[in-house]
């Protein structure tokens, strides 16, 4: 004859709250991989669609004000604090860990955790898409821009600014640098393809004259310096090739030290410092 085993209640509880806990524990996991996600886990659709949507708005929001050039302060456009987005993120942490408690059946919530984890990869295959085509941030890390862009500043660069049109005088840049691939410099455009240019008492001359426009070069004094920028040396720019300088131009290695940028160098324009947020706002 065969015996049946009855667990304890004790222990049947026990296997109970275990299997519970487990459930929270994995919506606090989808939760963290995006809000509303652990609560959609939970079959609560409802209720994460609208988290999801709150904390979508905002940061959608946060991110266009953002990328916007003519904006300045990376939280005026809606006054929300960071500590309170931070609150909103742990409430609804909390709200997962605390309806895994209360919720049994899972099948629906399964289902639609597939739907929503696709929606997830194609949001990261946009970003990524964007990042690489349109927007890129970029951290400077030297002072060779100053006072424009000072070094730890946090930049924008629009990568579709010369798909169409060529890059003016003036433009700032960031460009792979021609001599190792595996670095990123930034730098204004001084001298355009097939310009004479040269470096007198302080001053740019383009084809013989001095430029004054924009006012950033009646503000710079531009040293003689290097191979490419010495007293007296007028250069030829070769087509699809430009002559840049940092604006801080005691203390910038550029063109003067090693000569062309190649137009297939440069990734984008700088349009945009992001952070800090006290000087966050348009690039001259």
């Amino acid at each position: 004859m065969d015996k049946v085993f009855n667990l304890p209640q004790g222990v049947l509880k026990v296997l109970h709250m275990s299997s519970r806990y487990k459930n929270s524990l994995l919506a606090v996991f989808w939760s963290i991989l995006s809000p509303g996600l652990g609560q959609i886990y939970l079959g609560r659709i409802k209720r994460g669609v609208t988290i999801f949507i709150i904390l979508f708005i905002i940061q959608f929001s946060e991110a266009l004000y953002l990328v916007n050039p003519n904006t300045h302060g990376a939280l005026d456009s809606l006054h929300i604090p960071n500590f309170l987005i931070l609150i909103l993120y742990i409430s609804n942490l909390v709200d997962a860990f605390r309806l895994g408690y209360r919720t049994e059946g899972l099948t629906y919530g399964k289902r639609c955790i597939v739907i929503w984890l696709s929606i997830i990869f194609i949001s990261i295959g946009c970003a990524l898409y964007i990042r690489t085509n349109i927007i890129q941030p970029f951290k400077v890390p030297a002072a060779s821009m100053s006072p424009t862009i000072l070094e730890g500043d946090h930049i924008f660069v629009d990568k579709r600014a010369y798909k169409k049109d060529d890059p003016k005088r003036g433009d700032i840049v960031v460009f792979v640098y021609p001599q190792d691939s595996k670095k990123n410099f930034i730098k204004r455009i001084i001298g355009l393809p097939n310009e004479s240019i040269e470096i007198r008492s302080g001053s740019i001359f383009i084809n013989g004259l001095s430029i004054t426009q924009p006012e950033v070069f009646k503000k710079v004094y531009y040293y003689n310096r290097g191979n490419y920028g010495a007293e007296g040396q007028v250069l030829h720019i070769p087509p699809d090739n430009y002559f840049v300088l940092g604006d801080y131009s005691s203390s910038s290695y550029d063109s003067r030290y090693w000569g062309f940028v190649p137009k297939r160098n440069i990734l984008g324009k700088a349009y945009k410092i992001f952070l800090p947020d006290d000087r966050s706002g348009p690039i001259q």
